[in-house]
């Protein structure tokens, strides 16, 4: 018997280190690949499609097809893994063929990436970093920056700092690029090392996400795949840092409750404590989402803690807002707070659907990759159509989670939309307060703000109601995406060309 279980176990093991070397391999040759590419569409203006870089790209990508082929037919009924299989492939696209400072604020992520010190005023970058908001247009322009070499000792002092952003959200891409300055590379490689160090966090916290979610996987694959999600992840925003951390607060709460269990755990616990204290870190306006841990009172065993719980969260919530003013917020809500007036913020909230509401969900759907594209920067790459495409397919994904697999209260899925409209109230009142009119539709509305917002409403649906569309086959859903991801990162790089 204990021979058995022994030889079980080490059979286990062994499929485990297959699978690790082989995703490993498959990483490495797609990686490597997609910048052989890069490296390639920036030589061939002066030196044509013969080179060096062009047949590491072929190579790479005759290797990188067998191991895809290999591995998504082995891996075709695990969400969790397929997500692994295409991830690789877009957050790589992204992070090579969107131009440096292609995202929106871009400049003053990387400038923080550089001297990550937050609450200054004035940083220090080097001085042949291009200047906030000189762009680079195309693959020509980008290989004469990538050939640069690099002077650090040569500094200039900026006061595009993201100043109110922790330093925790750029730990990751900011080491990076610490141990790329003591090496001496060029500054525009080292930008894209640092987008795929955020990459390649959010491609394991996907992987986690998908796998914790005990229903709704497939919407999570289809959702996570998002383009304009993706070009964001594989940047240098704090905004990486930001959603993976709400995102994996809230599919912790989801699985948890699930789980149904009375006593859950401490592991598990501190695994939620975890991704709240990141929140906390990362972003403020993402804190109100974190109630969503309420839901999860029934569950603990002592009745004092099931008490003691609320009253600790509301004192956290005063320390909070207390936190926030003291941070200097306190002078733009006195010079604003007329704009939170009752009668003219529902007018104004009217005004901004009915205008706004529909560029924003394109948005949010990938229309435009890079800066919002009624902005005109020439970093904006506009993708038509397929963002109507993307949604139908998120849509599908959505219903297909209707699976019957979980018995979630009608009161807390009441409780998962009713904060994700509040947050989304909350995010519209900041978007205001920053707004320079005082009348008409609030412009500075993205939908990039909204995806915590729309994933904690799509969990409130989960496993609603049995369909026979639940039973689609996940692979079928990776396909439709990454076929529209592909067509996406076409347009990028057709763009940029």
């Amino acid at each position: 018997m204990t021979g058995g279980m022994s030889e079980g176990s080490q059979t286990e093991k062994g499929a485990r280190a297959e699978r690790i070397v082989l995703f490993g391999f498959y990483f490495a040759f797609v990686i490597v690949g997609e910048a052989a590419l890069l490296g390639a569409l920036c030589a061939h203006y002066r030196e044509g499609w013969a080179t060096l870089a062009t047949g590491l790209a072929v190579a790479c990508a005759g290797v990188s097809l067998v191991l895809f082929a290999r591995l998504f037919d082995r891996y075709r009924t695990s969400p969790e893994r397929l997500f692994l299989v295409l991830a690789p492939i877009l957050l790589g696209g992204f992070a090579f063929f969107m131009m440096p400072y292609a995202v929106p604020d871009e400049f003053t992520h990387i400038n923080r990436i550089f001297d990550n010190r937050a609450g200054q005023a004035l940083l220090d970058v080097p001085a042949q970093l291009h200047q906030a908001y000189v762009f680079i247009d195309n693959y020509e322009q980008l290989a004469a920056e990538l050939l640069v070499p690099f002077d650090y000792t040569q500094v200039r002092q900026t006061d595009f700092t993201v100043a109110a952003y922790s330093e925790a959200n750029y730990l990751v891409p900011s080491l990076t690029v610490l141990a790329g300055k003591a090496l001496g590379l060029n500054a525009y490689v080292l930008i894209y090392l640092a987008r795929l160090s955020n990459a390649a966090l959010f491609m394991l916290a996907g992987w986690w996400i998908i796998r914790r979610l005990p229903s709704g996987k497939q919407f999570a694959l289809v959702f996570l795949l998002n383009p304009m999600l993706l070009q964001q992840e594989a940047s240098c925003s704090a905004d990486a840092l930001c959603n993976i951390a709400i995102l994996c607060f809230l599919a912790q709460v989801v699985a948890l409750r699930a789980e149904g269990r009375v006593g859950i755990p401490w592991r598990q616990w501190a695994l939620l404590g975890f991704f709240f204290a990141l929140v906390f870190l990362c972003k403020y306006a993402y804190l109100p989402l974190t109630a969503a841990a309420l839901v999860l009172l029934p569950q603990i065993k002592r009745r004092w803690i099931r008490w003691g719980v609320p009253f600790a969260m509301a004192g956290f919530a005063v320390f909070a807002v207390a936190f926030v003013l003291s941070s200097g917020y306190r002078r733009l809500l006195d010079e604003a707070a007329h704009r939170l007036e009752p009668s003219m913020f529902i007018q104004r909230l009217l005004e901004t659907v009915q205008h706004r509401s529909v560029p924003t969900i394109c948005q949010f759907a990938g229309e435009n990759l890079g800066w919002p594209h009624e902005a005109l920067y020439p970093a904006a790459a506009h993708v038509p159509l397929v963002w109507a495409a993307y949604l139908a397919v998120l849509l599908v994904a959505l219903l297909a989670s209707f699976d019957g697999r979980l018995s979630i209260p009608w009161h807390n899925r009441l409780t998962f939309f009713l904060l994700a409209v509040v947050e989304q109230l909350m995010l519209f009142a900041v978007f205001l307060l920053d707004c320079s009119d005082d009348a008409g539709p609030v412009e500075g509305v993205q939908g990039r703000y909204f995806i915590p917002v729309a994933f904690l409403g799509a969990a409130s649906l989960f496993s609603l109601k049995r369909l026979r569309i639940g039973e689609a086959p996940a692979h079928l859903f990776a396909i439709a995406v990454l076929a529209l991801d592909a067509i996406s990162l076409a347009f990028v790089i057709i763009w940029f060309w």
